[in-house]
């Protein structure tokens, strides 16, 4: 009996640490050409993809050339007035298959979702003070971008899951632990969504 005793232990143990060790829910970074509104404006979007809410997330967008190293004030808010935006989006052949969002020889990934879909989603992405705190489930945000030439966008975010834990992500790479959930955080994210 002992025995068993440990051994469901122990796999209870197993279990807990591969949990605790699997990646985070998907909060999911991409980054867009919108060639509608000019030849360096990009929309940079963060998705929750995943069934939990995702706090205390904070957007970092900058550039790099082409061997990676920082251009300073490479990336900067899309500076456009409101009335430029409406014009092009009045006057400019909307995206569809015979107009597409991107660059002449651009290539969205095809895993890519389109988000930016309707002329009022990218008028809110344009007039985006910052990007929220937190993400629902499914939930996304965008902000418009203006890139300098042969420059590329770095996006890092940060963000508390669903377990207290605090995660750091760059581009397309997998997301790195910045800090383990602390039982104080913890506390406070149940107390929030008990809503206590």
């Amino acid at each position: 009996m002992a025995f068993a005793t440990r051994v469901a232990k122990a796999v209870i143990a197993v279990a807990k640490s591969l949990e605790s060790a699997a990646p985070p829910r998907h909060l999911t970074i991409y980054r867009t050409p919108v060639a509608l509104l000019g030849p360096q404006i990009w929309a940079v979007t963060v998705v929750n993809e995943s069934a939990s809410l995702a706090v205390d997330l904070q957007v970092f967008v900058d550039a790099v050339d082409s061997e990676g190293h920082d251009l300073p004030g490479g990336a900067a808010r899309s500076t456009q007035s409101i009335a430029d935006v409406f014009a092009r989006l009045s006057t400019g052949p909307w995206p569809d298959e015979h107009h597409p969002l991107l660059e002449p020889g651009g290539v969205l990934p095809t895993r890519q979702p389109v988000l930016l879909a309707s002329r009022m989603d990218l008028v809110a992405a344009h007039n985006a003070v910052d990007f929220p705190r937190w993400l629902r489930p499914n939930q996304h945000a965008s902000a418009l971008y203006s890139l300098e030439p042969d420059a590329s966008l770095r996006v890092r975010i940060q963000f508390e899951d669903e377990a207290g834990e605090v995660w750091s992500r760059t581009n397309d790479a997998d997301p790195q632990r910045v800090s383990p959930a602390s039982p104080s955080r913890r506390e406070r994210r149940r107390s929030a969504s008990a809503g206590e």
